[in-house]
């Protein structure tokens, strides 16, 4: 992918926004998740509600800030990613014209190079992106828990070992058993 995708400095400087907007909401999710749970469990004790009042407003920012956030990643992402693709196409497209069809006919060449280049699209926004977001705030909540209790700080960073090895091996696995399937048919049907 890397030689095919010649990012420029703006464009670059979108994917980078973006991955950072990423890592804030999935830490907006975070913090709803601890500050609702914190509230819920104080609410229990019945204390008066001005002690409640600013967990109910970590509460309401986390959600908005989450959905802000989750809004401005997918809008900075896909704008990034559009634009590479015009790159990666219009390349393309200016190598099948200088080459010619060669055999081939130029329709199903399009064809082809159009779903490459929708492919690139696809591993950018659906799997480089998410897992460097994910990577990043597993790192980092796992950083926060050792400092608070290290016993289960490494524990989590056991299971987000396995998570995040374990579980893609298995997938790249089974994927490559379904690839030589489905591949040939493939073949056939084009």
């Amino acid at each position: 992918m890397t030689g095919v995708l010649r990012p420029d400095g703006r464009t670059l400087g979108r994917l980078l926004g973006g991955w950072l907007l990423g890592v804030l909401a999935a830490w907006s999710t975070a913090g709803l998740l601890l500050v609702s749970a914190w509230l819920v469990s104080r609410a229990a004790e019945q204390p008066p509600v001005l002690y409640l009042m600013v967990a109910i407003v970590g509460v309401r920012a986390c959600g908005i800030a989450r959905a802000v956030l989750r809004y401005g990643e997918r809008l900075v992402t896909h704008d990034a990613a559009l634009r590479l693709l015009t790159d990666v196409r219009v390349r393309a497209y200016d190598g099948v014209r200088r080459r010619g069809p060669s055999g081939r006919r130029h329709g199903d060449l399009v064809r082809r190079v159009t779903a490459d280049a929708d492919g690139v699209q696809d591993r950018l926004l659906r799997v480089a992106l998410p897992v460097a977001v994910t990577t990043t705030v597993a790192v980092g909540v796992t950083a926060l828990v050792i400092v608070v209790l290290p016993v289960g700080g490494l524990l989590l960073a056991g299971c987000v070992a396995v998570a995040g090895v374990g579980v893609p091996a298995l997938v790249a696995l089974s994927s490559r058993h379904a690839q030589r399937t489905v591949a040939p048919l493939g073949g056939d049907l084009a």
